[in-house]
């Protein structure tokens, strides 16, 4: 069983006189969990030639092999689904790697069953008369999941739509930062109700971060935030999926991130509208 992962790096220390193997930020292509959910595999590249350091969440997980591409580690007995922040540590350079990943919701798909035999067709019946309009239909025939994967150089105030990935640029004096340049939204391309938003936040520094996301719909705040403190060199996430709301086809939406603490910390979204 897969897990839906969203990557993002972070350089926590410096790496003057390693290896050039010790040298490249973890990165991860595909995690993937056994059917006994018992370990996770992680692949890609940049863990280090020493074992790396591995966590889910707050836990610190048990290596069971790994190389510079590939980490089985071992899910601890009782962790239940969810959405959590997965770290990777190269312990050669201190390099990070930060993810979210959500575990044990998606299963395998199952096989294709076989094809009906098709039915005779029978006579076109009469033309009926035209019928009362129905009721308004559920709005969670569609819907996205939109993730970013972002780092945030200064504490301040940020501005950025939550279809993102790369580096938040520094706020000119009195306004608000992030690479909007006019257009820090997203539009909504359907009808949903937005039910969840997930954040993960990493404090690259020595002092703890203290983050707050928030969603703007059509330029109002909406209730949906979310808060989470993150110490020293370690990461910590949070969700909400009590302050639910509605979206048409065509609105705006965005993200409002304050954080104050560690400078250069990463934040991780994922806001699900089904």
């Amino acid at each position: 069983m897969f897990l839906r992962v969203l990557g993002i790096c972070l350089l926590a220390s410096a790496t003057v006189g390693l290896p050039a193997q010790e040298t490249i930020l973890p990165i991860v292509s595909e995690v993937a969990e056994n059917t006994a959910a018992t370990q996770i595999t992680i692949i890609g590249q940049g863990f280090g030639t020493a074992t790396p350091k591995v966590t889910l969440g707050a836990t610190s997980l048990a290596i069971v092999s790994a190389t510079d591409t590939n980490i089985t580690a071992t899910i601890p007995i009782g962790t239940p689904a969810g959405s959590y922040l997965l770290t990777v540590q190269n312990t050669g350079s201190h390099l990070f790697g930060l993810f979210t990943a959500a575990l044990g919701q998606i299963g395998p798909q199952g096989p294709a069953g076989a094809p009906g035999l098709p039915g005779l067709s029978g006579p076109a019946g009469p033309s009926g008369s035209t019928g009362a309009a129905g009721p308004a239909g559920s709005l969670n025939l569609n819907g996205f999941i939109w993730t970013t994967n972002l780092t945030a150089p200064v504490p301040t105030m940020y501005v950025f739509p939550p279809l993102l990935t790369g580096n938040l640029s520094v706020p000119s004096q009195g306004g608000e930062g992030g690479p909007e340049s006019g257009s820090g939204y997203a539009v909504a391309p359907s009808a949903c109700t937005v039910s969840a938003l997930n954040v993960g936040l990493y404090s690259g520094g020595v002092k703890p971060a203290n983050g707050q996301v928030a969603v703007i719909h059509n330029g109002v705040t909406t209730a949906m935030n979310c808060a989470v403190t993150s110490n020293p060199f370690a990461g910590a996430s949070c969700s909400d999926t009590v302050h639910t709301f509605s979206v048409q086809g065509g609105d705006l939406l965005y993200l409002l991130f304050t954080y104050s603490g560690s400078d250069n910390v990463g934040v991780a979204t994922t806001l699900i509208c089904n």
